[in-house]
């Protein structure tokens, strides 16, 4: 006969998974907040020419959620990025601080001499600290969300889904530090879902003959020293070993034990992510590294190696708290009908999504030169010698080295922001690439001449298209 042990022994493995976790998800958000600072804190970007100090561009534009976004004004804006900074600072120290607490009394065994006589009341103190500084992460993220939807980055989206789910799990009675007992296996369906969805979007044409073969190209001239071009296009049976492999990570975490090699294969998954992406590579954005480095991190925290407690089902969770899981589980599937934008559904890596390209008038360039680094060196020869491609996603890369939300909505709020800086508005017109075909990878196109033109078209949005008024 079996006794059941006290639920305080029940939570070690938990607490010692969840609060190592908590402060691993904040330090990785502040590194990826300073790598970004510009997204984040525009108002600070140092003038770096005197024609910035004319009618150029002093930010990347900032398109708001909300119509009424684009009147907030830029001390706001500031100060709610100001705090979701402290509020992760306070995150990271108070989950450390209750890591420290929890193993200096133990489950098993009350508070030593070095706990001292109020080390309950000091882990109940630290544990309502950690929750305040959760829910004004959450809600500092979200607005500033709504002031520009740019800020909906993929490594944001995911955190407050981690601090949420915490915040909404159920309070464990047998624990003076209050911790949340179901988080763990909540965290854990988190997680599997953004591999298992991620590669799902990279079967697809696109991705297959585009990125994929970018990826190969590049470990193949690593590995062997060739110098094939970089737009080498390989047998689409080869390109597959990046979804194939993505989804072998999804299903191996998500079953039962989640035995080692599935973990061993994660961690190798993002080494060659950072191997590929990295300086010796396609030199991606420090932004795109940290977060591969997140994810090795956080595959060791949750999944490695699970102890055969903490699968025993959890009753103790909370009807919000599953109706979250479920939530976030979901969404990704409405992203085929057009209701939820692709980072949001974890299409990472994957160009397939609708976009805007914006061609600019040679003579408009004279009024803007500090675009002209953006410009393509070559003319349109399809649209005459005098139109050339401005690249907002380098644009936007250089200026916040941070990607561009890859939205054609967004994207063509940016096309706005630049027609309403030219001398002349027909200086400027923009092409709409609708989402590839899974299977040819066929994209429905239309020009849009005007500006008015483009308003009519942005109508069809739900969520705001124009920039900010600032």
């Amino acid at each position: 006969m079996s006794v059941e042990k006290p639920p305080s022994a029940r939570l070690a493995p938990t607490c010692l998974r969840v609060y190592p976790y908590l402060a691993w998800s904040a330090a990785m958000q502040l590194l990826l907040i300073g790598v970004t600072w510009g997204l984040w804190f525009p108002g600070l970007r140092a003038v770096q020419t005197t024609q910035d100090l004319k009618e150029g561009f002093r930010e990347f534009p900032a398109i708001g959620l909300l119509d009424f976004a684009t009147q907030i004004p830029t001390w706001l804006d500031f100060a709610a990025a100001s705090l979701w900074t402290i509020a992760l600072l306070v995150q990271m120290v108070a989950s450390l601080r209750l890591l420290l607490l929890w193993q200096c009394s133990g489950p098993l065994r009350g508070p030593t001499m070095a706990c001292g006589a109020n080390h309950d009341n000091l882990a109940v103190r630290w544990a309502t600290t950690l929750e305040a500084s959760l829910w004004v992460a959450v809600l500092a993220w979200m607005g500033l969300v709504v002031f520009n939807q740019h800020r909906l980055q993929a490594w944001g989206y995911l955190a407050v889904w981690i601090q949420g789910l915490y915040l909404l799990g159920s309070t464990s009675s047998g624990s003076s530090v209050r911790l949340k007992t179901g988080v763990l296996q909540s965290w854990r369906w988190l997680i599997v879902s953004v591999y298992f969805y991620s590669a799902i979007s990279k079967f697809d044409h696109t991705f297959l003959s585009t990125l994929g073969s970018q990826f190969l190209t590049t470990g193949w001239n690593s590995l062997t020293g060739a110098n094939l071009e970089l737009d080498t296009v390989w047998p689409m049976w080869m390109t597959l070993i990046f979804p194939v492999g993505e989804l072998i990570v999804a299903v191996g975490l998500a079953s039962g034990q989640a035995r080692r090699w599935f973990v061993l294969l994660a961690l190798l998954l993002h080494a060659g992510l950072l191997w590929l992406l990295g300086p010796w590579g396609m030199q991606h954005q420090a932004g795109v590294l940290l977060w591969n480095v997140f994810f090795m991190g956080q595959v060791l925290l949750l999944f490695w190696p699970v102890r055969a407690q903490e699968l025993t089902p959890n009753h103790e969770e909370s009807l919000p708290a599953r109706l979250a899981l479920l939530l976030v589980l979901l969404i990704p599937l409405a992203q085929h009908r057009g209701w939820c934008d692709s980072w949001l559904a974890w299409e990472l890596y994957a160009p397939r999504g609708s976009r805007i390209q914006v061609f600019v008038a040679a003579p408009a360039l004279e009024a803007l030169p500090e675009l002209e680094s953006y410009v393509e060196p070559e003319p349109m020869v399809e649209f005459g010698p005098l139109w050339r491609e401005l690249r907002i996603d380098q644009w936007s890369l250089n200026q916040l080295h941070a990607p561009i939300y890859p939205q054609d909505r967004f994207q063509l709020g940016v096309a706005l922001a630049v027609t309403d800086r030219v001398p002349e508005p027909e200086q400027v017109f923009v092409r709409w690439l609708g989402t590839a075909n899974r299977w040819t990878g066929q994209r429905e196109q239309k020009i849009l001449r005007t500006k008015f033109e483009m308003e009519q078209f942005g109508r069809q949005y739900f969520w705001n298209f124009r920039a900010d008024k600032k």
